[in-house]
C-alpha cells in the first residue's frame, strides 16, 4: 500500500502525531509495519527513512473520529502511531 501523508496532527498531551493522508494503492491495516520515508530520503542512503507500526485508523465523521480496522485505495484516513 501507498499513502500520501499530508498533514500531522498533535495529539491533545502533545506526546505523540497522528498523521493524515490518503490511500492510493492497497489496503492498510491496522498492526501493518510502514516506512515513513522523510523528505531528505534517497534510494542509495535510507538514513532518512524509518519503520513504524501502525497502531489506530480513524476517519472522520463530522467533528467526531470514528476507528476502523483498515482503510482501502481512495480514502483519506487518519494514522495513529506513526
Amino acid at each position: 500500500a501507498m499513502v500520501n501523508i499530508t498533514k500531522m496532527y498533535a495529539r491533545p498531551n502533545a506526546s505523540q502525531f497522528d498523521a493524515f493522508g490518503r490511500v492510493f494503492c492497497g489496503t492498510v491495516r491496522v498492526g501493518d509495519s510502514v516506512k515513513i520515508l522523510r523528505e531528505g530520503y534517497s534510494p542509495r542512503d535510507a538514513e532518512d527513512m524509518s519503520v513504524m507500526r501502525i497502531e489506530n485508523i480513524w476517519i472522520y465523521q463530522g467533528r467526531y473520529r470514528v476507528e476502523i480496522n483498515q482503510v482501502r485505495a481512495g480514502n483519506w484516513a487518519l494514522f495513529g502511531g506513526i
